[in-house]
């Protein structure tokens, strides 16, 4: 679609994003290319659990492992449920799960980071606290199992890593856009930060993390980049993935 309307596409990794002549230049392989406007639909990084990457990304693709509750806590309802993260993160993660199963357990991949009432809460609603970190995580037939640094083995039926995420704003941050307590980017209702043409949508935008959500900022970054081009004698404009540079132009 995008080759439909005129866009040229190239692929490469943006090594820095600079403010210049009114615009900005990404440079990519020590080229600079130019544009007033820029979308950065950098996303974030998830914390994953300390486990072979060929065993995660199987136990992902069967369900043993997921990500988010949100968006798939109706497919795990009634299933005996792992969360991997005892911090406010795993507490979180819990709590939202209690709507879809009764059988959750909170799992520690290193240390116990819970106050006293954190446990209390988590007794009162029959969630099960392990104290021993997990020291590997394995599949066994239909089952994740999380085998214990105290020599126990735990299974389940799926894990949500609870471990937290890293949004990818070195690029923005780097020209002084702000950024949220939780280090994602902030934007306005148009999705502009406070630095003028410079956009963010997705995951590294602060808020909920949706495809839907993300195709909805998509439009209203688009929309007003739009708008704002069309006081402009110059109509390009880039959108910058993780790794990935988009060069659009506005077709003739």
């Amino acid at each position: 679609q995008a080759l439909r309307y005129g866009a040229s596409i190239r692929q490469g990794k943006v090594d820095k994003l600079v403010s210049e002549e009114g615009g900005y230049a990404a440079v990519v392989d020590g080229e600079k290319l130019w544009a007033p406007t820029v979308v950065l639909a950098t996303g974030v990084i998830n914390h994953r659990p300390v486990m072979p990457e060929k065993i995660h990304d199987n136990a992902l693709a069967r369900g043993l492992i997921r990500y988010c509750a949100v968006c798939d806590g109706f497919e795990a309802r009634g299933m005996n449920i792992a969360v991997l993260g005892s911090d406010e993160h795993g507490l979180a993660e819990a709590e939202f799960l209690l709507r879809y199963s009764k059988r959750i357990t909170l799992l520690a991949q290193g240390a116990i980071h819970l106050t006293r009432a954190d446990e209390a809460w988590l007794a009162g609603r029959h969630i099960q606290v392990v104290q021993a970190p997990v020291r590997t995580i394995r599949i066994d037939g239909s089952a994740i199992v999380a085998d214990l640094q105290n020599g126990e083995e735990r299974r389940f039926d799926t894990l949500y890593p609870a471990l937290g995420s890293t949004a990818r704003t070195p690029l923005p941050a780097a020209l002084g856009a702000k950024l949220s307590k939780d280090g994602c980017l902030k934007t306005d209702a148009h999705q502009q930060t406070n630095l003028p043409g410079l956009f963010g949508v997705g995951d590294v935008v602060a808020g909920l993390d949706q495809i839907a959500v993300a195709m909805g900022q998509a439009a209203k970054a688009a929309t007003a980049i739009h708008n704002l081009l069309s006081e402009l004698d110059n109509s390009s404009s880039l959108a910058l993935g993780y790794q990935d540079l988009v060069p659009l132009k506005e077709r003739a």
